[in-house]
């Protein structure tokens, strides 16, 4: 069995209810994430990956305890592959999100008293329902992240895929910089800041 986290239903529900009526084409993605791991390196002992071995993320580990920022970045440790399998699923016909006909998709939640809109509480069945529905989808990323590791391929050989390589590595040294550019504006200020009080 892989590790992975179990699925939290109720925000899930709750917002694709919220959203479907006023959002006809909504789509949800579905994204199922995998780092080269032993099974791909047999030799692998274990440990903190180097520069020199790439050795991948042990069983029952999780990618971003071996490939960080600083592993990224400062140590120059990039992993040498992020797997991804993308699905998408048209809500309001392939997600079994209820009955959401009586939903007004032109009221939208404001503070108007006048105006204030009522939540409604969801069935009991159409919550088992959507959360079967999720428990098996779960399932179903487990079954191919473990299909991945045996064949190296997260499709059965039923569905024809798509893909995709987009290299991992820097354009050039100081792209890094661009991580932390959001911090930039607020560490000027704070400094400007520290200037005016010492004048």
């Amino acid at each position: 069995m892989v590790n992975t986290l179990h699925p939290r239903s109720t925000g899930l529900h709750y917002s694709l209810r919220s959203l479907a009526p006023r959002i006809p084409a909504l789509q949800l993605i579905d994204i199922t994430v995998v780092y080269p791991g032993t099974a791909l390196y047999p030799n692998f002992s274990g440990g903190v990956p180097t520069v020199n071995d790439h050795p991948g993320i042990p069983l029952m580990r999780y990618g971003q305890s071996y490939y960080t920022l600083r592993s990224i970045f400062f140590d120059g440790v990039p992993p040498p592959a992020i797997h991804m399998h993308l699905r998408m699923f048209t809500v309001t016909s392939e997600v079994p999100i209820g009955d959401i006909s009586s939903s007004n998709p032109a009221v939208l939640p404001n503070d108007s008293p006048s105006k204030r809109t009522v939540e409604v509480d969801i069935p009991d069945e159409e919550k088992s329902s959507f959360e079967l529905w999720l428990r098996e989808l779960w399932q179903d990323k487990d079954q191919s992240i473990t299909r991945f590791f045996e064949t190296g391929s997260f499709s059965s050989g039923q569905t024809e895929q798509t893909v995709i390589q987009i290299p991992l590595k820097l354009r050039y040294w100081r792209e890094f910089l661009d991580a932390f550019c959001f911090f930039l504006p607020a560490a000027v200020g704070y400094l400007w800041g520290r200037i005016r009080y010492y004048m």
